[in-house]
């Protein structure tokens, strides 16, 4: 295991997107979601990386994505009640749905089916969370969780996530996330693991 260090949480600013994205792209790059997303193995990487770009600059403007000091983990929360604009929905649309090609439809359909199962009340949503394989095991997955659920419980909100890897259950579980539902997906997607914080006030 490699060895744990202190690790610095830093937002993302538009000079970080590059890296980070590729850094989220490595760390993804087996995920079966992102595997189902992006079929070709040939172009899956490339595609990824745009992808994570593109949720980083959105993200980075919310001031909702963080990295550490190396940019060798990153992260996406939702926050509460966050409801994109108009304008927001066409960037990201034209940023993301191209590398779709033909399985976009499949992706919208599969992300109504999900938004289905978020909670109800106001609540931030880890959306993404991802550390460079070469420096797994230091802490720096935590250390970006630990760092927003410290605001959720000073604000009185719940956290949730979706995580296609069962093995990944014990690390959120480790930061009071309770697996609450187990969504099946059309079209082939992965099943997808729900996991619930309540605040800790």
């Amino acid at each position: 295991m490699s060895e744990r260090r202190c690790v610095s949480v830093v937002p993302v600013t538009r000079a970080d997107v590059e890296p980070v994205a590729r850094t989220m792209a490595r760390a993804f790059e087996h995920d079966p979601f992102h595997v189902w997303m992006f079929p070709d193995p040939e172009t899956r990487q490339h595609k990824a990386y745009r992808n994570m770009a593109t949720l980083l600059r959105h993200a980075a403007r919310l001031g909702s994505a963080f990295t550490d000091e190396e940019r060798a983990a990153g992260a996406i929360w939702v926050p509460p009640g966050f409801a994109p604009s108009l304008f927001d929905r066409l960037r990201l649309g034209l940023g993301i749905l191209p590398l779709l090609g033909w399985r976009a439809r499949q992706v919208i359909a599969v992300d109504d089916v999900m938004a289905s199962h978020h909670p109800s009340g106001p609540h931030y949503e880890l959306s993404l969370i991802g550390t460079d394989p070469h420096a797994r095991g230091q802490g720096r997955a935590s250390t970006l969780i630990r760092h927003t659920l410290e605001g959720c419980d000073a604000g009185g909100h719940d956290a949730f996530l979706f995580t296609s890897l069962a093995s990944n259950v014990p690390l959120y579980a480790s930061h009071g996330f309770e697996l609450v539902a187990e969504v099946p997906l059309p079209h082939g997607g992965p099943t997808q693991l729900a996991m619930l914080r309540r605040a800790r006030r």
